[in-house]
């Protein structure tokens, strides 16, 4: 549970790192597996990391987070992050101004960050 709160904190501060956001997922999986690596390494038994060691299942605790925001700033963030569209693109299918989209992104991540920070 702490390593996966560390990923979730690691990925949140350095999301704007994220060059490609169709590369999400692979990309959180890569934090979650070095800091998994790190957090056995201090505990001195990286030789007995599982060979099929499955992160899905926080990556799917990530998404449910989404059901704290409002509607439309989940779907904002549901487009940008899991499906790649970019601003613009969202901007334009949900007919909205790029910059309603930059706000929603911005407020989701305020609120996610609350969320994170109170755990």
């Amino acid at each position: 549970q702490e390593v996966a709160q560390a990923t979730w904190i690691e990925a949140w501060t350095c999301i704007g790192k994220l060059s490609e956001p169709r590369a999400f997922a692979s990309w959180l999986r890569q934090i979650a597996f070095r800091l998994s690596c790190n957090h056995l390494r201090k505990k001195k038994s990286l030789h007995s990391l599982p060979e099929n060691v499955a992160y899905e299942p926080s990556i799917a605790w990530l998404w449910s987070l989404l059901r704290c925001l409002a509607p439309a700033q989940a779907r904002v963030v549901k487009m940008h992050f899991e499906e790649g569209y970019t601003v613009n693109e969202i901007a334009s299918q949900l007919a909205i101004p790029a910059g309603t989209v930059k706000s929603r992104i911005r407020l989701a991540k305020g609120v996610l960050r609350q969320r994170l920070e109170d755990k």
